[in-house]
């Protein structure tokens, strides 16, 4: 038997076996601490139960003093932006947002990190062959 693995969507809390990681450009942050994940933002009522262990895993982050890492929507001002090699892409409307499948419940509060990271443009709605933003 031949078994597939497919990585969560960039941004998604997955609670694996206890440990909550950040899933960011296909691989997974854990946090080093309970203040570093909720002085970011983050909600352990959005960890999704999953099994992360085929995923290479980056140093924990230790610290809230830092932009929001690839994947994470931030809500700057009421703009979404979702962040994106170190910039904040936007996201025009709730339609292109909801047609990613994102969910308002994901969306933290923009840091001045994340605001000292340029805007690099906005997304489009997805459209049926594309799988990530």
């Amino acid at each position: 038997t031949v078994t597939y693995f497919i990585s969560p969507r960039n941004g998604s809390l997955i609670n694996d076996r206890g440990t909550i990681y950040l899933i960011t450009n296909g691989l997974r942050i854990g946090f080093a601490s309970a203040q570093a994940f909720l002085g970011l933002g983050y909600s352990f009522a959005n960890a999704q139960p999953g099994d992360t262990s085929f995923m290479v895993s980056l140093a924990p982050i230790n610290s809230e003093a830092m932009s929001h890492p690839d994947g994470t929507l931030i809500n700057d001002n009421g703009t979404i932006y979702i962040m994106k090699n170190n910039t904040r892409t936007g996201i025009p409307s709730m339609q292109v947002f909801y047609s990613w499948g994102l969910s308002l419940n994901e969306v933290v509060p923009a840091n001045n990190y994340d605001r000292s990271a340029p805007v690099s443009g906005t997304i489009t709605t997805r459209m049926a062959n594309q799988l990530s933003i």
